[in-house]
This record gives structure tokens, sequence and C-alpha cells, in this order.
């Protein structure tokens, strides 16, 4: 999906830190976006939890900054436009259908990660949220993670598609497009649009999962996308359990290197429910 505005606003520099930190540092001196901050190379990337974020030559480093009129809990529905802003961008270069979502945000080529999202945000007044979207993408090589399998970009180029095209440049340019275009969607039409898109690009649908809570691990049928973001999990006899926050596998059961964990995506405490009767008992899951 692209949008119809203008000339994006990228700044870019030949090294940073963390293009989320300078993102962030712009924004306290009044910078409300839309901007990006792209960097030649970060030396000190980082996902969620403190994670590092291994940064490599030719790879993208790209932090979106924007102000958006609503409230932290429901502005953290731009973790949903992040990754398709990102599915899209890819598939200028790679068959759409090597391209699939994860929940909440990762985005893979043929079931392998290939890059990082990484959303910060802070409330500046009422119903008002300045958000940084940090993105990482393995564009010419993906680094060598313990217990992990990542993908890079130009290993699923299309036929006929030279590695040379996939600059972080152009990368960089048409992600800027593509997420303006997502941004558009969602402020016309809602979280509903969005979650049609995310789910028809979504892995593992119908699928047995297991997730990884603090203080136990679930499995069951991964159902669908609820209306808020949160990942419906079929449980036995007709249960579902709403869930907000954990660490995705697939299948039943996850044996240690030999499934990746997911990002946590966090807007409150998933509750069960009765399958068909949206009825939400009191017992919380985490």
């Amino acid at each position: 999906m692209n949008s119809s505005g203008g000339v994006p606003d990228i700044r870019v520099y030949d090294t940073l830190g963390s293009t989320n930190d300078e993102a962030l540092r712009l924004a306290r001196e009044g910078q409300s976006g839309p901007l990006w901050v792209l960097a030649r190379e970060q030396t000190a990337g980082r996902g969620r939890r403190g994670r590092s974020w291994v940064g490599a030559p030719g790879n993208l480093f790209i932090t979106g900054l924007f102000t958006l009129a609503m409230p932290p809990h429901q502005a953290a529905g731009i973790s949903f436009i992040a990754a398709l802003a990102l599915a899209d961008t890819l598939d200028r270069w790679v068959d759409p259908s090597r391209v699939r979502l994860k929940w909440p945000n990762d985005v893979e080529l043929d079931g392998t990660k290939c890059s990082g999202i990484l959303i910060e945000s802070h409330a500046v007044g009422p119903n008002i949220t300045c958000v940084a979207v940090g993105i990482g993408v393995n564009l010419l090589t993906a680094p060598e993670v313990a217990g992990r399998d990542v993908a890079a970009v130009a290993d699923a180029l299309r036929p006929g598609v030279a590695p040379a095209t996939i600059g972080p440049d152009q990368v960089a340019a048409v992600l800027a497009d593509c997420f303006t275009g997502r941004l558009q969607q969602w402020q016309a039409g809602g979280f509903a649009a969005v979650r049609a898109d995310w789910l028809a690009r979504a892995r593992g649908i119908g699928a047995p999962i297991t997730v990884n809570l603090p203080d136990r691990t679930v499995s069951g049928e991964f159902l669908t996308l609820s209306s808020v973001g949160a990942l419906s999990l079929k449980l036995a006899v007709d249960r579902i359990w709403d869930v907000y926050a954990g660490d995705v596998f697939f299948g039943s059961a996850c044996v240690s290197g030999a499934c990746m964990r997911n990002e946590l995506w966090k807007v409150g405490q998933p509750r069960g429910r009765t399958l068909g009767t949206g009825v939400r008992p009191a017992g919380l899951l985490v």
C-alpha cells in the first residue's frame, strides 16, 4: 500500500548508537514528525527487553517518529502498521508469497525472521502520544545469532533483481511511503481494516502454537487476531484466551533451540472467554 503524499523527511547519519535514541532526542527538542532517522552504521542497536540488535554494513537501521492523536494503549496498534508497511516494502523486491507476518510484528521470509521492530512511546498530552518506530532489516547479510535462524532479503530476491537495488537508501524511501499509506488506512478505517490485511498475510492461523507467559506455558490453536490486536488462542472445550503479551512458538510444544522467540507486545492483561459468547471471566492469565 502506497501513499499519495510528498517527499518523506528522511535524515541520514553516517553513524549512530541507536536510531531510536536519536529520534527520541529529536522529540525532546520539539520535533513531532513525521520524520525518519536513517543510519549507515548503528553501533548500539537494541530490541525489546534490552536485547542487542546486530548490525552489519548494507543493512537497514531506521526509526520513524510520529505524534498520534490517541492514548498510548491505542497507539500500540502502530506495531501492526509497521509490520504491514515493511511487508509492503519487501514486496517490491521479493515474491509476496514468501513474505509472511508473525504475531505481533515480526516479518519473515519463508518462515525465517529477517527484521526487528521496536516501538517506544510516551504520552505528551491528553490523548496525544509520541511514538518512535525502530526497524532493522537484514538486507544484504544475516548475522549469526545463537539459537535462531535469520534470513537476508538478498537471498530471496525475485529472478532478475540485483542485490545492488536493495540498498538502505532505496528501501528507506519505499518504507516511508508505504508506512504513510498504512497510517492513512488506520486513520480512515480504524483498526478493522488493518486487522483484515494483517490476517491475510499472517503465518499460523488455525495452526497449533505455544505461548510462553511469565508464569506458565499455554498451547492451543491460533484462532484469529482480536479487534484490539490480541492473539486469540483456542484451548480445549471451546475456550479462548485473548493473549496480549507472550512469547510465541509454532507447534504444540517448544523444544529448546528449535523455535524462535517472538517479541512481546503488551497493551493490557489477557483474559479468557467462552467460544462464541464474547464473555470475559475475571481470571487473569498473566
